[in-house]
């Protein structure tokens, strides 16, 4: 169930990663879609609650989440500029190769004492994942702004990491006393942690339509407004099945969601990148990417 909860999740993500694409060859800015984008995201973060209570309101979660939310939306912005300049499924495998950055970067500040590791298959891992972002950008794509999209995907690659980092280690204040760490400076109940997501969505929501009403100066389009809805509510449901997922998950099998996700999204979106736009797809360094980020995480 969870595994197959993982592939819905992984089937939106790659939808509404083509939605952004299609949306940038309408309108030369994505200000509009990506204010609709959040906009929906938002809304579609309170559907998804059982119950509304403001008695378990946590200004401290809700914070991180907009912390969270401000560089998603760095992210984003990032990603727009990137397909516009670059091949859609190298800059998407950059995004979602950054599931192994925080294993890495946590097990340096927290260490096994709180449940990180840096064993043989995730050394193995990033070196598969290394190898396969290389072999990529060897045969650099073609485009005349290649050395733009480079650092435009190394720079998704890190912020992708950043935030799944903060998804991380906030599931730390609800599993360690309070002060157990310096980064523990206080402990969090799941009521509290529901109010992550509305924070995470919030900060965009507001920036992003900020930007677009002073930026653009206009109304929506009729096919931005289609694509940015749409996206909305799918990153709302590929949301829906990520949590339920970790949820259902066996102890064994809850490691790997998350990569063999990001690894399934990558695949994804590269068969749309070849279908739609016939983008050639780099197999070897694909298939690294992905080995990469599976081996990391058994």
């Amino acid at each position: 169930m969870a595994l197959g909860l993982i592939f819905a999740a992984a089937v939106l993500a790659a939808a509404v990663n083509f939605c952004l694409r299609k949306n940038l060859e309408h309108q030369k800015s994505a200000n509009g879609y990506l204010a609709l984008y959040f906009i929906f995201s938002f809304l579609i973060s309170f559907v998804f609650r059982r119950q509304f209570d403001l008695s378990s309101f946590s200004p401290a979660m809700i914070s991180i989440g907009m912390v969270a939310g401000a560089l998603n939306l760095m992210m984003m912005t990032f990603v727009a500029r990137a397909l516009q300049v670059g091949s859609s499924g190298l800059t998407f495998a950059f995004q979602n190769s950054g599931s192994l950055f925080p294993a890495i970067f946590l097990y340096f500040i927290f260490g096994k004492a709180f449940g990180f590791n840096l064993d043989a298959p995730l050394l193995i891992g990033f070196f598969c994942l290394a190898a396969g972002l290389f072999l990529s950008v060897w045969n650099p794509i073609r485009t005349s702004h290649f050395t733009q999209w480079l650092v435009l995907a190394l720079a998704v690659f890190l912020i992708q990491g950043i935030i799944l980092s903060i998804f991380q280690w906030k599931s730390l204040l609800m599993e360690h006393p309070a002060k157990s760490h310096l980064l523990i400076p206080w402990s969090s109940s799941m009521d509290e942690d529901l109010w992550f997501a509305p924070g995470f969505f919030l900060i965009p929501a507001v920036f992003q339509s900020i930007r677009f009403g002073f930026a653009e100066r206009r109304w929506f389009h009729s096919k931005e407004l289609t694509l940015g809805v749409i996206a909305g509510l799918l990153n709302g449901g590929a949301t829906f099945c990520l949590l339920l997922a970790t949820h259902l998950a066996s102890v064994g099998i809850r490691p790997i969601l998350f990569p063999l996700f990001a690894a399934a999204v990558i695949f994804f979106c590269n068969l749309w990148g070849k279908k739609v736009y016939q983008e050639p797809i780099p197999w070897k360094a694909l298939l690294l990417c992905m080995a990469g980020i599976i081996i990391g995480s058994l």
